[in-house]
């Protein structure tokens, strides 16, 4: 079962308790059930224990130790002695299985142990050659006891006897479930490893038992995966409080936001090259000449652009004018495989590409037009430069972009403007950025996060340092660009924070670490935040453009999570059945809101198995 800590190589053994009430109607209904079923109270009380054991830990082969007496025998009646000894239950879990089934295997189950108790547990562990753990307890971490007592005191000749709550503070096993009949009452005590779980996990727990026995009972054949754990309180706060409010962002064009800024500081330097930099002003104008170019070739709303440029700033003006004609670019980086290119291109149907002398024998544009772009294109210098009306609406393609393919052929995940749109503007507001930070780019235009670096910082009217592939791996060239250009954000991934710790970088309080596309270490957190810069951990798939949460990670943590969703962003985890899961339950993450594609490129099949 997953804990709120890791588990320790050596048990503590300290442990804490949870005590709880099984109301009247509901424990009567649980031996009236078990009754019926030619079962007893402790079988359909030990089959729910499972069933949440099974929940939380998603295992299909659960094994639940119990304890018993052994005190039925003749030779041992007057002997003073420990004579218990541990069963161990076993419930397999099927697709499909309903209480009334698992019930029934619980019956044959317990009569099967307990016909066979003289068999010591210790002789069990060792018949079956269990590896030994000082981590944990051998075949079960769990144990289930049920007590019934009738009278609630025991009287013998000259003595009194009657039972009080005792805790030790300890925990010989992960958790402990002791459910107890007296009189007309059903109480339960939950004890629990210290080492692995809090105390609100442990009260979630029981809360969740009591919840699932009570759906189970009322719905006794529906299959398990169905049966909800959750109270009104814990769905709320899983729908909505953990998923932020919707917030207004512009109703405006990637594009248009660049305008913006363009008119506001024409002068101030927009994106700097290796060799040269373009203004604001400049920017702007030359995606505007080159997207007045690509409508005379009959780009428009719908259609898919190519691109495939070296890092420089004209690659910014591409993807600019690309979206000023209302198209959606695809980015094609020259330094992939040659059977790569030529798959996303033909792939994509693009009519027409835009790339660079050096570059474009490698594409194999096939039908497509090609578009050639140099860094003092005279196309780019001369004819009319002003801004035109934004064609289309918010909901077409911003770009399609193609996975790894690490699972397969690379798809084109179809990202739309307003996603866009609302990603940069979340981001604007956190991690942050403004008008005299300098961002440097070091990603490739085919992973997704590229949009990031190259248009959050023109949408604020701060710089966006861009230069070539060979400086983002060599760590050397990279703190020297740094230095140089004053770089106050950067986002990257952890292998390359750590090439740069690694080459003797000492940080910056000035810069902001951004890091995402793999997880985050809790020891290279400490040594960027050891640094004095702000560390944000990212994270998103590309299917739900680009990041869709962001935290700020803090020095000595016990563990580097994903923090919240990003702005029009929710997050739920949800069973493979879709079900809601409780907190602590494993599921899958489903993602939802403004960011959300809108779906495969041609593969309309795998977008429905996906964007449910």
């Amino acid at each position: 079962v997953p804990g709120d800590h890791l588990r320790p190589d050596a048990p503590s053994l300290k442990g804490g308790q949870v005590a709880f009430q099984i109301p009247a109607d509901l424990a009567n209904a649980v031996a009236d059930f078990a009754r019926a079923e030619s079962a007893t109270t402790f079988m359909a009380l030990i089959a729910c224990w499972q069933m949440l054991l099974h929940r939380y830990s998603q295992k299909d082969d659960i094994l639940v130790g119990t304890p018993t007496g052994r005190r039925y025998l003749a030779e041992t009646e007057d002997m003073i002695g420990l004579f218990i000894n541990n069963l161990v239950l076993r419930a397999r879990f099927t697709p499909g299985l309903t209480f009334r089934g698992l019930l029934a295997q619980m019956r044959t189950a317990t009569i099967d142990a307990f016909s066979n108790d003289e068999l010591p547990f210790e002789d069990l562990v060792e018949a079956l050659e269990v590896p030994r753990s000082r981590a944990g307890s051998p075949l079960f971490q769990h144990l289930f006891i049920h007590r019934n007592n009738t009278h609630g005191r025991w009287e013998i000749p000259g003595l009194k006897l009657s039972q009080i709550p005792l805790h030790t503070g300890g925990s010989k096993y992960d958790l402990t479930l002791s459910m107890l009949e007296e009189d007309t009452r059903m109480s339960g005590t939950l004890e629990y490893s210290s080492d692995l779980f809090e105390h609100d996990t442990a009260e979630r727990i029981t809360a969740h038992y009591v919840a699932l026995m009570s759906r189970a009972i009322e719905n006794p054949d529906t299959p398990l995966a169905m049966l909800d754990m959750l109270d009104g309180v814990e769905r709320e706060a899983l729908l909505h409080k953990w998923n932020p409010p919707a917030t207004p962002f512009p109703d405006l064009h990637p594009h248009q936001l660049v305008e913006q800024q363009a008119a506001a500081s024409p002068d101030a330097p927009a994106v700097i090259g290796e060799n040269y930099a373009l203004t604001y002003a400049e920017l702007n104008a030359r995606a505007n000449r080159l997207a007045a170019r690509l409508r005379k070739m009959g780009v428009g709303p719908g259609e898919l652009v190519a691109i495939c440029m070296e890092r420089s700033p004209d690659l910014v003006v591409a993807l600019l004018a690309v979206m000023k004609t209302g198209g959606a670019y695809v980015p094609l980086d020259p330094a992939f495989p040659v059977d790569r290119l030529h798959y996303m291109v033909e792939n994509s149907r693009t009519k027409v590409c835009i790339s660079q002398a050096g570059v474009v024998d490698r594409l194999e544009a096939g039908k497509a037009e090609v578009v050639l772009l140099e860094a003092n294109d005279p196309s780019l210098e001369d004819g009319d430069a002003s801004d035109q009306p934004p064609a289309g609406g918010l909901d077409d393609l911003a770009y399609v972009i193609y996975t790894s393919g690490s699972t397969g052929r690379p798809k084109g995940v179809q990202v739309v403007r307003r996603g866009l749109v609302n990603f940069l503007d979340s981001m604007r507001r956190e991690p942050g950025i403004g008008r005299g930070d300098v961002l440097h780019s070091l990603t490739t235009i085919c992973f997704d996060i590229a949009a990031l670096e190259l248009f959050l910082p023109l949408i604020c009217g701060a710089q966006v340092v861009i230069k070539s592939q060979k400086l983002a791996l060599d760590p050397e060239l990279l703190l020297a660009s740094m230095q140089q250009t004053g770089t106050t954000i950067m986002q990257a991934t952890p292998v390359t924070w750590r090439m740069l710790l690694d080459q003797g970088w000492r940080g910056d309080p000035r810069i902001k670490v951004l890091c995402g596309g793999e997880a985050m270490s809790q020891e290279l957190a400490d040594q960027l935040i050891a640094t004095g810069c702000e560390v944000w951990n990212l994270y998103g798939p590309t299917e739900t453009t680009i990041w869709s949460s962001v935290r700020r990670v803090q020095a000595k943590e016990d563990a580097i999570n994903l923090g919240y969703p990003i702005a029009n962003t929710s997050f739920l985890i949800c069973s493979p059945d879709l079900a809601l899961q409780p907190v602590g339950v494993p599921g899958e993450l489903l993602i939802g809101g403004d960011g959300l594609a809108r779906g495969y490129f041609a593969l309309d099949e795998m977008t429905r198995e996906k964007f449910i």
